[in-house]
């Protein structure tokens, strides 16, 4: 219901079920108790994802032989990234996630994590790394 607001043109209404909508998220984030601050020393992973409206990233770390969440990052798409295959839509959910977590992963190895076998095949050591020009601008 809050995401309607952020739409080009869209007019400024913040009612009842705005108001209720952004309590509930405040409650979720505050009380999860999930998040995990984010320390240098540790494992660094960055989980990415996309749909056909959407990219989101997660960034975590390992705590012993558990993982646990430092910050979630997601966006949607606009109209034109909507029609890219699904390689360049992962690979724009990729390069959204290490972009949107740039400040904590500068300079420190990270591990990339995502579900496109054919991603990983082109982004993993020794892989070819050749993909294509299309896919190099993103």
């Amino acid at each position: 219901c809050l995401k309607v607001l952020l739409h080009k043109g869209a007019s400024f209404v913040w009612g009842e079920e705005q108001c209720q909508c952004f309590q509930l998220i405040k409650d979720e984030v505050c009380n999860a108790g999930i998040l995990v601050p984010f320390d240098t020393k540790r494992k660094t992973i960055i989980t990415v994802d996309a749909s056909a409206v959407g990219t989101g990233a997660v960034l975590s770390q390992m705590h012993g032989s558990v993982e646990k969440i430092v910050a979630f990052a997601s966006r949607t798409l606009t109209t034109a990234e909507r029609h890219l295959a699904v390689i360049e839509r992962e690979t724009l959910a990729a390069t959204m996630g290490v972009e949107y977590f740039r400040t904590y992963i500068w300079g420190s190895a990270i591990t990339l994590r995502s579900d496109h076998k054919p991603l990983l095949k082109i982004l993993s050591p020794g892989g070819s790394g050749k993909g294509s020009a299309r896919l190099a601008r993103l």
